[in-house]
C-alpha cells in the first residue's frame, strides 16, 4: 500500500500516492492527499476534467487509511494495464481492427480469431515439433525462395514476418520511392502468396 509521510505543519501522516494519473479512470489522490472524484465537462470547445466529489484527508488525518487504499486499488489497476500492453499480441489486434474498418484486404474472409491456437492442443508438440518435420518444411521454403525475386521475397517478409497488410506495404513503398502505386499494384503480387500454398500442398501429397 501507499507509504506515508508526516507533515510537519501539523504533524498529519500524509499517504504517498503510488498510482498514476489516468484520465479515463476519473478518480486520484491529489497532492494534499485527498482523494478526488472527477468527471468531464465540455466549456466552449473544449473538455476539462472537474472534480465532483473529495474524500479529505482530514484535519488529523482520520481518512488516511481509506484513501490509501484507493490509492492501493488504483495502483493495482495501473500494474494490469502495464501488463497487458507490455505482453499484447499487436499482430493480432491490427488485424481485428483492420477487419473492423474492412482494410483488411489480406485473406479477408479469414476470421482473426480463428487464427488463434487452439487451447486443447498440446502445448509440447507445438512447442517442439518433430525436428524433422521441421528440416523438411525449411527446406522446401528455401526451394522455393529461390524461384522469387527480390521484391517477391520482400513481400513476403513484410507480409508474414512483420505482419504487415498489402496496403500498407504499398504506402510504405511510395513513401520510400516517390512513387503513387495504388495498392492494386501490390495487390496482384498476392498470386505469389497463391502460389507459396500450391507449392506446400504439392510437397505434402
Amino acid at each position: 500500500m501507499a507509504a506515508q509521510n508526516e507533515d510537519s505543519k501539523n504533524n498529519v501522516v500524509k499517504p504517498v500516492r503510488t498510482s498514476e494519473y489516468d484520465e479515463y479512470r476519473g478518480s486520484y489522490m491529489d497532492a494534499d492527499g485527498n482523494y478526488v472524484y472527477t468527471t468531464w465537462d465540455k466549456r466552449g470547445k473544449k473538455w476539462v476534467e472537474v472534480p465532483v466529489c473529495t474524500i479529505p484527508l482530514g484535519e488529523n488525518g482520520e481518512n488516511a487509511e481509506w484513501i490509501i487504499m484507493l490509492d492501493h486499488d488504483d495502483h493495482e489497476v495501473d500494474l494490469q494495464n502495464r501488463y497487458q500492453d507490455e505482453n499484447a499480441d499487436y499482430g493480432f489486434s491490427n488485424r481485428v481492427a483492420n477487419q473492423k474498418a474492412g482494410d483488411d484486404d489480406d485473406m479477408s474472409d479469414t476470421d482473426a480469431w480463428a487464427m488463434i491456437a487452439d487451447p486443447k492442443a498440446d502445448i509440447f508438440d507445438t512447442l517442439f515439433p518433430e525436428e524433422e518435420e521441421v528440416n523438411q518444411k525449411l527446406q522446401q521454403l528455401e526451394e522455393f525462395m529461390k524461384l522469387l525475386t527480390e521484391d517477391q521475397r520482400n513481400l513476403i517478409y513484410e507480409h508474414f514476418g512483420a505482419r504487415k497488410t498489402l496496403k500498407q506495404i504499398c504506402d510504405e513503398e511510395n513513401a520510400a520511392n516517390g512513387t503513387d502505386k495504388s495498392p492494386q499494384s501490390v495487390g496482384n503480387r498476392k498470386k505469389i502468396l497463391e502460389r507459396l500454398k500450391k507449392f506446400f500442398e504439392k510437397a505434402e501429397q
